[in-house]
C-alpha cells in the first residue's frame, strides 16, 4: 500500500493547530496509508500542548510522529526536517495554521491513479480573511509537461507555494530539493528549484486546501521586517537569475521582474541595511544588463520601472491599480516579438 506523509512544522499556532489536524484525520482512505509528521520549532505557546492532547485522544489510522527541534530554526528547517524522516511514497506539506478539506488527498491520489507516471498534483486553494473568501484562480482539469509548468509558473497560473502539493518523495530525495534555511518567502524559490526537477503534473479543478490569514505568520508580517524581507527577496531572485530557462525567456524575465517590484513595495515600508540594499541593486542592474544584452526594446523601456525616477510611478493608486494589466500587455507582446527574435538568431 502507498503512504503520504504529511509534514506540519508548529510554531505559535494554538488557536488553529486541532482544527488543523481534525483535517488531517478527515483523509483516511483505505487506498493509501498516511504518516503525520509534526515538527516542533521550540514553539513559544501551547500549540505542541494541544497537538499531543488532541493524537493522544485520536484512535484511528492515521500515525503521527513528534520530532522537535532543540532551537527554533524557522519552518524551512522545520519541513526540511519533515523530508529526512519521511517514508512515504508521496510528501504534502501542510501549515499548522490551515487546513485540507474532506477527501483532499483522496482526490489528488486519484489522479496519480490515473496517471501513474506524473511527478506532482496540485490543487485549488480558498484564501479566508475577514469572513471573506477568496478562490486561488480559475478552475482547469490538466495534465502539463515541464515547459507548460514553467510558463504557467511563471505567469502566476500556478501557485508559489509548497503546500498543497502531492509530489512524490524520491524527487525531493534525489535533487536533494530542501527549503533554503534563514530567509522569509523561501516557498517561492523552493518551487521555482522543484519544478526544474519535474518532468509532468496534474491540476484537478477542486479545491483542497484552505488558507486562511494568520497575521502573526512570518510572511504576514513581513513589512514589519523591511531589511529581512529584501535581503531574502534578494536570495530568491538570486536563484531565479541562475535559471536562464530560454525556452520561456520572456516569462521568466517577467516573473523575476514581478518579485522585484514586491521587493520594492516592501522596501518602501521601512530602512533597509545598506549592504542589503547594495546587493538589491546589483541584482536590478544584473537582470536589466541581461535583457539589454539580449535586445530586448519592450522588456528593457518596461524593466526601467524598477530605477529612479520611474519607480515613483508606483506611488499613485492609479498606476498601482492598472499596473497588472500592463504586465499582461508587455509580457503578450514581448512574446511576440521574442519568436521573432530566436527566427533572426
Amino acid at each position: 500500500m502507498y503512504k503520504v506523509s504529511i509534514i506540519i512544522p508548529v510554531y505559535n499556532v494554538a488557536p488553529y493547530i486541532t482544527r488543523c489536524l481534525e483535517s488531517v484525520v478527515m483523509q483516511e482512505n483505505k487506498s493509501f496509508g498516511i504518516e503525520c509528521i509534526l515538527v516542533d520549532d521550540c514553539s513559544p505557546d501551547d500549540s505542541v500542548i494541544i497537538a499531543k492532547h488532541f493524537v493522544d485522544n485520536y484512535n484511528g489510522s492515521v500515525d503521527f510522529i513528534y520530532l522537535s527541534h532543540e532551537t527554533n530554526k524557522g519552518q524551512s528547517a522545520a519541513r526540511n526536517t519533515g523530508i529526512r524522516n519521511a517514508t512515504g511514497d508521496f510528501v504534502f506539506f501542510l501549515d499548522s495554521d490551515d487546513r485540507l478539506v474532506e477527501n483532499a488527498l483522496s482526490m489528488m491520489y486519484d489522479a496519480f491513479v490515473k496517471y501513474p507516471d506524473i511527478d506532482y498534483v496540485e490543487g485549488y486553494y480558498l484564501f479566508v480573511k475577514d469572513g471573506n473568501v477568496y478562490p486561488s484562480r480559475e478552475k482547469f482539469y490538466r495534465f502539463l509537461e515541464n515547459k507548460t509548468i514553467l510558463e504557467h509558473l511563471y505567469k502566476r497560473k500556478l501557485s508559489s507555494l509548497a503546500c498543497n502539493k502531492l509530489l512524490r518523495r524520491q524527487i525531493l530525495i534525489n535533487h536533494s530539493l530542501y527549503f533554503t534555511e534563514g530567509i522569509i518567502f523561501e516557498d517561492i524559490e523552493w518551487t521555482n528549484r522543484f519544478v526544474h526537477h519535474v518532468s509532468s503534473a496534474v491540476i484537478i479543478p477542486h479545491v483542497t486546501y484552505v488558507y486562511e490569514f494568520n497575521p502573526s505568520s512570518t510572511s504576514n508580517s513581513s513589512v514589519v521586517n523591511a531589511s529581512k524581507s529584501i535581503s531574502s527577496f534578494s536570495s530568491v531572485i538570486e536563484s531565479f537569475m541562475n535559471s536562464e530557462d530560454n525556452a520561456v525567456y520572456v516569462s521568466h524575465k517577467m516573473y523575476i521582474f514581478h518579485y522585484i517590484i514586491m521587493a520594492l513595495d516592501i522596501q518602501s515600508h521601512g530602512i533597509v541595511d545598506d549592504c542589503i540594499h547594495k546587493r538589491f541593486s546589483i541584482i536590478k542592474k544584473r537582470l536589466f544588463i541581461t535583457v539589454l544584452k539580449d535586445l530586448r526594446l519592450i522588456l528593457m523601456l518596461f524593466f526601467l520601472l524598477m530605477f529612479k525616477p520611474f519607480s515613483f510611478l508606483f506611488r499613485f493608486p492609479f498606476f498601482r491599480h492598472h499596473f497588472h494589466e500592463m504586465e499582461l500587455i508587455v509580457t503578450f507582446v514581448a512574446e511576440k516579438l521574442n519568436r521573432i527574435h530566436n527566427k533572426i538568431s
